[in-house]
């Protein structure tokens, strides 16, 4: 069974009192936060470079420009860096700006990409792609980033306090998790 956007919507509502029919950019907000949190929305990708240039082309179903874990081949992960610190060529690492994830050191051949990214939810569809467990810790955030929408500040307290208790009972813990794509040395 699915968490349904409809059954979000609908207990966020209630919670705040609202009639909002859309809230789209803000379960998308939640999803990624809980999959950040959790590692759920995970998933292994690859792609391949192409000798002496300096990036690889982003995946179009990339959410919120999250990529953790990249490796190059069976080389050990490189770190993320800014795009600032990419620009001052003075760090080993990647970085996600605007459709490329550009890599340094810039690759001399060809070879292949791993790396944890998160997929966007699917604007059509009404079906979250969270694990049902997390259904509580999503409705519980949707309403406190529903709070904030409309500048209700001294409700969002209660909501983010309900919501990392409903995540303790999920066992993600209070303390964010590193992602949880594994790499494998190049078996997907």
């Amino acid at each position: 069974m699915a968490i349904l956007k409809a059954t979000v919507l609908t207990r966020a509502n209630k919670i705040c009192k609202r009639e909002e029919t859309d809230i789209d950019d803000i379960l998308l907000e939640s999803m990624l936060e809980i999959s950040i949190r959790t590692g759920s929305v995970a998933d292994l990708a690859t792609g391949n470079t192409v000798a002496d240039t300096a990036y690889v082309s982003a995946p179009t179903d990339l959410a919120g420009k999250l990529i953790h874990s990249l490796y190059i081949n069976d080389d050990n992960p490189l770190d993320e860096i800014t795009w600032s610190q990419y620009l001052k060529n003075n760090m080993a690492g990647y970085c996600l700006y605007k459709d490329r994830i550009y890599l340094r050191p810039m690759p001399s051949s060809s070879s292949d990409v791993y790396y944890c990214e998160y997929s966007k939810i699917d604007d059509d569809v009404d079906s979250i792609g969270l694990d049902t467990v997390f259904q509580e810790p999503l409705i519980r955030l949707t309403a406190a980033k529903l709070y904030e929408k409309y500048e209700m500040y001294d409700k969002i307290d209660f909501q983010m306090t309900l919501y990392e208790r409903a995540l303790i009972r999920c066992g993600a813990g209070k303390e964010p998790t590193a992602p949880v794509c594994q790499y494998n040395g190049g078996e997907l």
